[in-house]
C-alpha cells in the first residue's frame, strides 16, 4: 500500500507517551470531528513554493520545509464540513535524513507570528501545517501530535508538491483517526480541491499571462500527458492490487464502500478476449458521448449567438459613426459658408469706406 493512497499507521513518540502528553494528544486528535473536504487557495501553493526556493536556493540537497496553514471551518447547505485554507507562514524547521528522531522546529517563532496574524485578523486560525514532501516522513506524526496539542484539535496535514517535473497531484491532505494493530492514531487521506477567490483568480491569471498557452498542444506534449497517465494509472491499478490482498489475508478490515468501486470499475472494462466491449462501458460510453455532443452543440450556439451579437454591434458602431461623420461635415461646411459671408461682408465694408 502507498501512503498517498490509504494510511500511515505510525507510534506515539515515546519521549510524549512517557510524560502522558503524546496520549492525550493522539487521543483529541483522533476524536475530534474532521473536515470532510479541504479547499486550498493558490496563495498557499505560491507561499509555500517561495519557501521552498528561498531555503533551497543555495544548496545542492533539496531540504524539507515546513508551515503552518491557516483559516477556518465552513459548513455547506448540504451539511458538508469544509476546511479552508486561505493563508500560511513559514516556521524555521530542519532535520537529520539519517535520524529521522532528530528535528527542530521553532515554536516560539510560530507562536509569535501566529500572535501577529491575530492582531491583524481576529477571526483566522491555526488550522494544520504543511511540509513540502515529497511524501509523508518517520517524524510528521510527531510533528502533528504537538501541533495539535499547542493551536488546534486536529489539525490538517499538507504534503505539497514542489518538484515541477513531476505532474502529479499538487497537493495532499491528511487528518488522523484512531489506528489498528496497536496504533494509537495514523494518518488518513482526505479530499482536496483548489479553491480562489475572485481577486485570486485575477492575480494567477496576469501570472500565467507570459507562460505558454495550455490550450496550443503539439505531438510531444500529448505523448507525454498519455505516458503520464498511464504510469499514473499504472500506480494506481497497483495500490488496488495490493489492498484487494491485504483484505484477503486479513491484514486490513473490509470496506464495502471499497470494493463497491472496485465492482463498478470492473463492469466498464472492456472484454478483450472478446473483442468487444461489455454492455456497462458501451452504456456508459454513450452517455459520456451524448453529454459531449449535447456541451459541443451548445458552445457552437452560443459561439453563433455571439457572433451575430458582434455584428450587430459593429453594424450600429459603424452606422453611428457615419453619421457622426456626415454631422461633422455639415458643421464644417456650415462654419466655412458663415466664415466666407464675414469675409466678404467685412471687405465690402472696408471698400465702401475707402470710398469719397
Amino acid at each position: 500500500m502507498t501512503q498517498d493512497d490509504f494510511s500511515l499507521d505510525v507510534d506515539v513518540d515515546k519521549k510524549d507517551a512517557k510524560d502522558g502528553k503524546g496520549d492525550s494528544a493522539a487521543v483529541h486528535a483522533a476524536s475530534h470531528p474532521a473536515s470532510g473536504r479541504v479547499d486550498v487557495h493558490p496563495l498557499v501553493l505560491l507561499s509555500l513554493v517561495d519557501h521552498f526556493a528561498r531555503v533551497n536556493s543555495k544548496s545542492t540537497t533539496k531540504k524539507r520545509v515546513a508551515g503552518l496553514l491557516l483559516g477556518g471551518y465552513q459548513k455547506l447547505a448540504s451539511g458538508l464540513q469544509v476546511l479552508d485554507i486561505n493563508n500560511c507562514f513559514a516556521v524555521p524547521f530542519d532535520e537529520d535524513v539519517k535520524s529521522p528522531d532528530v528535528w527542530f522546529l521553532d515554536w516560539n517563532y510560530a507562536e509569535e507570528m501566529f500572535r501577529m496574524y491575530k492582531k491583524v485578523l481576529p477571526k483566522i486560525s491555526v488550522v494544520g501545517w504543511y511540509s513540502s514532501g515529497p511524501t509523508i516522513c518517520a517524524n510528521d506524526m510527531n510533528l502533528h501530535l504537538l501541533i495539535a496539542n499547542r493551536f488546534c484539535a486536529n489539525p490538517v496535514y499538507c504534503v505539497v508538491n514542489t518538484d515541477a517535473t513531476k505532474k502529479a497531484t499538487p497537493v495532499l491532505a491528511y487528518t488522523t483517526i484512531a489506528g489498528r494493530d496497536g496504533a494509537a492514531v495514523e494518518f488518513r487521506n482526505v479530499p482536496t480541491n483548489l479553491g480562489a477567490l475572485e481577486a485570486e483568480e485575477i492575480g494567477i491569471e496576469h501570472l500565467l499571462r507570459d507562460l505558454t498557452d495550455s490550450t496550443v498542444t503539439t505531438l510531444s506534449t500529448q505523448v507525454l500527458d498519455r505516458q503520464l497517465s498511464l504510469q499514473r494509472l499504472e500506480q494506481m491499478l497497483t495500490t488496488l492490487q495490493q489492498y484487494l490482498l491485504d483484505v484477503a489475508d486479513g491484514r486490513l478490515p473490509m470496506c464495502l464502500d471499497i470494493l463497491e468501486i472496485v465492482q463498478e470499475i470492473v463492469n466498464l472494462r472492456p472484454r478483450l478476449h472478446q473483442l468487444k466491449a461489455s454492455k456497462e462501458m458501451v452504456m456508459w460510453t454513450n452517455d459520456s458521448a451524448l453529454s459531449t455532443f449535447v456541451a459541443a452543440a451548445s458552445r457552437c450556439v452560443m459561439a453563433l449567438y455571439d457572433v451575430i451579437l458582434n455584428r450587430r454591434r459593429l453594424s450600429r458602431e459603424l452606422k453611428e459613426s457615419k453619421e457622426r461623420r456626415e454631422e461633422e461635415l455639415l458643421k464644417a461646411k456650415k462654419d466655412e459658408a458663415e466664415k466666407k459671408a464675414k469675409d466678404e461682408a467685412a471687405k465690402a465694408k472696408t471698400e465702401a469706406e475707402k470710398k469719397p
